[in-house]
Parts: C-alpha cells; structure tokens; sequence
C-alpha cells in the first residue's frame, strides 16, 4: 500500500509539472508568435502572462517538498500510467511523430472496436492535452534560468542556445526573443552534408590570418534554413554561431547547432563565401559559470582537449579559424582563463599559422580590473578582441543599446575604445555592432520618459517594419522612435545606416582592424545596414528632433526657454531668449551656451557646431589646430582648458574649415564648421542663434 501511495504522489507531482510546463511554453509560443506580427501586443501578453506563471513555477518545488503531495504520489502514478496507456491508443493516428521521437510509449497490442470509437471521438482534445504535456516535459528540461552580468557588462549580448533565460527575467538587457527563438530552434532540421565546402583560395589560406581591415559579422545557426542574402564583398569573416563548449574542454556534439555545422545549408554557405574570398571561421561559446570556472581551474587540459576538437572540425568543414564566445562574471577566472585561451590558440596556430583566433569581449573589459576578461593577459593569445559594443541600455531606462557616446549610461563605443586602445594596439580591436534594438513601453512619448515595462529586443526589420517616424538622438548619435499603440506609448532604441557609420568612422579614427556585426539577417532586406557597416555608405540625412522632455516653461518675460532638442531636422535654428543684466562698472561679455569661439592662425573665428555627418560628402585635408576654445556650454567646458582642437581644410572652399574633436584623443566629442572672415565684433546680445547642419 506504501508504494501505491508514494507512486499516486509522484503522478500527481509530474502531472502538475507538466501541465504547468505545458502552459508556460504555449505562452511563449504565442508570445513569438505574436511578436513577429504585432510587437505591441506581445509584450503587453507577456506582462501578463509572466507574472502567473513565475509564480506557479516558484509554487511546484515547495509542492515538491510536501508530504502531502508525496503521499498522494503512488495513488496517482496507477491512474497516470492507465491514462498514458489509454492516451497512447487514442492519439495513435495524429501523434506518430511523438512517437517516433520516443516521447510516448508505443502500444503493444492491437486496439479494441471500443477503444478505437473512443480514440476517434477524442482525438481533438486529447492531442492538446498530449502536446501540452510533452511541451511541459521540454520546458522543465530545457529552460532553465541563466544569470546574466554584473556590472562588469551590463547584459549578456548573446543567450546561450542550452541556457536560455526564463520567461520572467526582469533585467532589460535581455535579448528576449533572440533567446525565446534560440530556444525553441534547438531541434531545427538540416540536411546533412553530401557534398563538402570548397576550400579558401591557397592566396588567402596562405596569408595572413586576419584582413587589413575586417568586417566581421555572424551567421546564427537558426538562419541556416533562411540564409540572408549576404553581399560577400562587403564582409571579409563570417562566424557560424554557435556550437557548445562543456566544462571538460570538450564540444556538444549535438543540439541544432552542432547539426546545423554539419548540414549542408552550411556547406553550401561556406563555398559561396569562400569563392567570395570571404573567410568562415566557427564560434565556440559557453555561458554556464559553473562550465568557465572548471575551464578556467584546468586549463591546459581542458584547452588541449578543446583544441583537439577544433582543429578536426576546422580540417574537416574547411573552416578558417576559432572565434571564442565565452562569456562569465567576476575575476576569480581571469588568469586561468588566459591560460585557457592561450593553451587553444597556441594548439591551433601550431596546426595552421594562417587560422585565425578571435575572441568575443565586453565593451568594459579593458577598464575594469575586476571583470571576467583580462585583455592585456590574453592579447598575446587572440589575433583580435571582437568587442560587443552593444547591450549598454542604462537599466530600467529607456536608452539606446549601443551609444556612439555620454548616454545615460557609463557604457559608450568611446569609452570603450579609449579604454581598449590603452591597453592593446588598435590592431587588436574590432568594434561590434548591433543590427537588433530594443522596444520600451514607456510613461509618454518624450525623450526621457519613464519606462512602465521590460523592454522588448527586436531585429532592424521589425523595428523598421512598423513605418514610425524616425528620430535622432544628438546625444548619443543614434536613432529612435516614439509611437502610440491605444493608450499606451513606446520608445524604440536601435542602430540604423548612419549611426552604424558614425560608430565605423569612430573605429576608423582610433586605427582600429576593422568592425562587426551580431548578426547576419536581423537586417531583413536592408542591405544599407551591411553596406553602412562596411564604410561602402555614405551618411545619410538625419532624421528629425523628437518630443523631448521636460516640456517648455515660461519665463519671467512671458516667453518660453527650452533645451535644444536631441534631434534635427534639415538646417534648425534654435533661439534662446534671457534677460539682459546692466552693470554700472564694468562690461562682462559672457559665451552664452549656444556660442563656440577659438583662435586659428592668429585669428579669432567664431565655431558653428553641427553633426559629424555633414562632413560626409566633404574632402577634407590637415589644416592645423585651434587653441583659446571658448564656450559657455557645460558639455564643452573641458576643451576650454586649452586642449587643442584639429583642423582640416574643406578642398574647394579655401576659406571654409572644419574643427573636429574626438573623446580620447580629447576630453570629448564635437564637430564644428568655420570661415577665416574676421568674427563679428558686434557685442553679444540677449539673442543667440546656433545653426545645426546636415
């Protein structure tokens, strides 16, 4: 009676697991479902729906524990076997894939008259509650919660397709659906290969491992049945994501993107890529900290082992080299993991000079001393650093993920190259960009409104999809969106073809080997996006301002005050209006904020600030430097200590200059234009006006 008893619990106890698995999963399943044709609704559902079933989840392991659950466990377990058996011949006829995949039993024995009426008049429902059940199963066993980073990075770029976040992760920074469709693509079907790649030309497979200048960018392994329309001329490295490393050094030799790598989809990829004389190399990640610190504790064993693997499959698949995706928290692995790498990079150069080896770091690494990377340790090991200038919302703030600069966050592309090209030669650096953004619910329409929800990433082509006015975010120099869905408003934060050429031009400025992209085919059919990213594009106008907040107040005169707006629209003129203060004694000519002086050549000349992306169409030469800069704009204020300022000459316009500074080779970023006609000597007045071109 004690194991009847016990064996009712336990069936109880897996039948409330599956069903709540079963429903938690078909949420999600709606929720993408969903996305991909109305983004607005789904995170409203998935506002909804998240906070039942996080409860239901955290309520089955305390159902686990109690005696009462368990008692009833063996009782249950006759009635659930008797109705898996019953089950089994009512679904024969529509779940045979279910079967064949091994997760119903197949009946032994032929079906009665009774039973076959019974199975025909119950087929419907029984299907649901089967799918149901088996979803529940891969639920519980496959999606389990993953940690994301500390404030070493402030989200992880890319979830790991074996640990993919839950659905009621809180942080913003989380690449949602990118996770929810890694997850459920886990058992995507290829062909396997038959034919195998075609070899790089012996040119390029015998020079050196990386391009003067890379344009690196991955092919997610969930793209393989839909592959993007990739102009190879544009991208010297492509990197297959993703197959799995586990703590003992060795790779998952299963799951979709294992079977994706041996699939023809990719064969098939690489050959067009290599005639292209376009490298592929194959991305080996680890998210699992527990799987980094074992790594890290053993790491010329677990590095040979790994190594070994990589090696065949680099022989076998005529790949081009390793790009190490191995992202954890915290210093306790920092040396042991430069070990690691060095023990797989050494292996692997051993086998072939001419392979490369990259690795995939956080935009914060080379500044902080506390983080899971030590760049300078594990510089002499990689042929470039991969940096994912991306995931830098500010948290629980509206904000743009992947700021040129200032932002609301401490993370920008400035920063982090100021920070890296201090630490190791620009030659080292890639800078990787982001072709997904995110979506925000937030309290209204203005720049700086408070968020009311979690944030939702979206593709380039989503987000472009829904044909909302564009705007521009002088700040941090990137686009975003503001619309209204009923009641409620949202903010879209994401890179476009401008900002993606203000952050190349950016690299280009800091020498650095070249640019990426996470990921091939979040474009959609904008191929401005690869084009931008591969300087092949010139900058295009930017869009105009946006509603910005707070809202204009009136003044002691009646008239109103307002901060400039963030964003532009064709040649703005923005007028301030103060009060004029007398003194009896002596005249003080203050620079208002919107006024920019210096010195060039002997010459006082007056500055017009505008966007670097007026220079664009502009043949510009050395020409000098201004010093005496003068202004009475905060954000300026550091270059009024005597910094000089780089000049370069407009060929064509001999009297036409532009001064440009750029954060880490100055204290901060700015653009502006200049004649050599004497400045104006009439005294500054009440009334200033800033010109902002395009």
């Amino acid at each position: 009676m004690t194991r009847v008893w016990k064996s009712l619990i336990s069936s109880i106890r897996e039948g409330i697991a599956y069903v709540a698995g079963g429903l938690k999963v078909i949420a999600e399943i709606c929720i993408i479902i969903i996305t991909s044709s109305t983004n607005f609704t789904c995170s409203r559902l998935r506002s909804a729906v998240s906070p039942p079933l996080s409860a239901l989840g955290r309520l089955l392991p305390a159902l686990h524990r109690t005696w009462q659950v368990q008692a009833v466990h063996s009782w249950a377990s006759i009635v659930i076997r008797t109705s898996r058996k019953i089950f089994a011949y009512l679904a024969a006829a529509t779940t045979q894939p279910l079967r064949r995949i091994g997760i119903l039993a197949t009946p032994r024995h032929g079906h009665t008259d009774g039973v076959h009426g019974l199975r025909m008049a119950g087929t419907s429902s029984i299907v649901i509650l089967l799918i149901a059940a088996t979803l529940g199963i891969s639920a519980f066993s496959q999606i389990t919660p993953n940690a994301y980073h500390s404030r070493n990075h402030p989200a992880t770029s890319r979830q790991q397709a074996h640990e993919p976040l839950s659905i009621s992760a809180t942080t913003p920074n989380i690449s949602w659906l990118i996770t929810r469709l890694t997850a459920f693509e886990k058992h995507l079907a290829f062909k396997k290969a038959v034919i195998p790649p075609a070899p790089l030309p012996p040119r390029l497979a015998g020079g050196a491992p990386l391009s003067p200048h890379e344009v690196f960018a991955f092919l997610p392994y969930w793209s393989l049945n839909n592959i993007p329309q990739v102009n190879f001329s544009d991208i010297t490295t492509v990197s297959y994501f993703a197959v799995h490393l586990q703590s003992d050094g060795s790779i998952m030799q299963s799951g979709s993107g294992w079977s994706g790598l041996e699939s023809q989809q990719l064969s098939d990829f690489i050959t067009s890529a290599h005639q292209a004389s376009t490298r592929v190399v194959l991305t080996v990640n680890c998210f699992s900290q527990s799987s980094l610190n074992n790594l890290s504790a053993h790491p010329v064993s677990t590095g040979t082992t790994l190594a070994r693997q990589v090696i065949n499959i680099l022989r076998s698949n005529n790949l081009d080299g390793l790009n190490l995706d191995l992202e954890g928290t915290g210093a306790q692995d920092r040396q042991g993991l430069a070990r690691f790498v060095a023990t797989v990079s050494t292996a692997i150069h051993a086998a072939d000079p001419h392979w490369q080896v990259t690795m995939d770091t956080y935009a914060s690494s080379a500044g902080d001393p506390y983080g899971f990377f030590d760049i300078k340790r594990l510089a002499p090991s990689v042929n470039a650093f991969f940096i994912m200038a991306y995931d830098m919302n500010a948290i629980g703030t509206p904000s743009p993920t992947s700021p040129l600069s200032n932002g609301t966050s401490d993370y920008n592309a400035q920063n982090a190259l100021s920070e890296y090209t201090s630490v190791v030669p620009g030659s080292k650096v890639i800078l990787g960009l982001p072709f997904y953004g995110y979506v925000w619910p937030t309290a209204g329409p203005a720049l700086g409104d408070p968020a009311t929800g979690e944030p939702m990433p979206e593709t380039y082509s989503q987000i472009m999809s829904g044909n909302h006015q564009v705007y521009w975010d002088a700040s941090t120099d990137t686009p975003w969106m503001s619309y209204q869905v009923g009641s409620q408003w949202y903010q879209a934060f994401f890179d476009n073809p401008t900002s993606i050429a203000l952050k190349v031009r950016l690299a280009n400025s800091y020498g650095l080997r070249g640019v990426g992209a996470w990921a091939l085919g979040m474009e959609g059919s904008h191929s401005s996006m690869v084009a931008a990213l591969a300087g092949n594009a010139s900058v295009i106008k930017t869009p105009p301002q946006g509603p910005t907040t707070p809202s204009p107040a009136p003044t002691a005169n009646g008239s109103t005050s307002s901060t400039p707006p963030a964003g532009l629209s064709g040649s703005t003129t923005t007028t301030t209006t103060t009060t004029t203060t007398t003194t009896t004694t002596t005249t003080t000519t203050t620079v208002p904020t919107s006024s920019f002086y210096g010195t060039y050549s002997g010459q006082e000349i007056s500055l017009t600030l505008i966007q670097r992306s007026s220079i664009s169409g502009y043949n510009l030469y050395p020409a000098g430097t201004i010093t005496g800069f003068k202004t009475g704009n905060p954000s300026f204020a550091c270059l009024t200590a005597g910094i000089p300022i780089p000049v370069y000459g407009i060929a064509g316009s001999p009297r036409q200059f532009v001064a440009q500074a750029i954060k880490g080779p100055q204290c901060t970023s700015g653009t502006w234009l200049f004649s050599t006609r004497p400045v104006n000597s009439t005294p500054l007045t009440s009334t200033a006006s800033t010109q902002q071109l395009n």
